[in-house]
């Protein structure tokens, strides 16, 4: 139980400096001006404050028995 106990709390530590650090990118991102991201997204939702978002797209066929 001691294992579990330590594993658990590692991974818990694992987790939390892996949101910290996103906070400090958007954090930087924000304080640069924001146009960092801007350049590498393809999709914008108007909803309220414009969300930008990367949309990856396949170019190739995923359907097996698609007669197209």
């Amino acid at each position: 139980m001691k294992w579990l106990k330590h594993f658990l709390l590692g991974l818990l530590s694992v987790v939390a400096a892996l949101a910290l650090f996103l906070a400090g990118s958007v954090a930087v991102d924000a304080l640069t001006g924001g146009n960092r991201v801007a350049a590498v997204t393809n999709t914008a939702i108007p909803a309220g404050d414009a969300v930008v978002a990367y949309v990856a797209r396949s170019a190739m066929k995923l359907c097996v028995v698609c007669s197209n």
